[in-house]
């Protein structure tokens, strides 16, 4: 209902209300994802991307790291659904967009973590201690730092 509210409202203010409905069908995908309906959760994941896409083309500053976001997000459910190849395009759209974020801002630091550790989810193994090694290192969350050390543990052969 809401996204049926919102929809109208786009046709009588479209820059105030277009990143709102973004948001919302970035958090339905969530929704449908936990809710175990995948074509609605990646129905609603790719219209988010898709309006993300125009936003950020009318204002990269602003809405950049809502697109390397939901690109994380449909990521990580195609890694969650075994499409790995697709998970790691999104990744590799969403890396660049972080790196550039968080060397402006170390606040986005934790985007780009996300998004190495779900790149290393998906990637192949020869790779994967290098990305999850970069991701502990750019972690500032502590729960995030803690979780990508356990899967570098895990994937770099050696490590103490």
């Amino acid at each position: 209902e809401a996204l049926t509210i919102y929809l109208q409202l786009i046709k009588w203010n479209p820059a105030v209300y277009l990143p709102e409905v973004a948001a919302l069908m970035n958090n339905l995908g969530l929704l449908f994802a936990s809710m175990q309906r995948p074509k609605d959760a990646e129905f609603a994941y790719s219209n988010a991307i898709a309006i993300q896409r125009q936003l950020v083309e009318r204002n990269p500053a602003v809405f950049a790291s809502d697109l390397a976001s939901a690109l994380n997000n449909l990521g990580n459910f195609y890694v969650l659904t075994q499409r790995r190849k697709d998970a790691e395009e999104l990744y590799q759209e969403a890396l660049p967009i972080w790196r550039q974020l968080a060397a402006a801002n170390s606040a986005h630091s934790d985007g780009l973590a996300r998004s190495l550790l779900g790149l290393a989810h998906s990637d192949e193994q020869d790779r994967q201690c290098a990305l999850v090694t970069e991701a502990v290192k750019a972690a500032i969350d502590q729960h995030l730092r803690e979780t990508a050390a356990i899967f570098q543990k895990a994937v770099c052969p050696g490590l103490k």
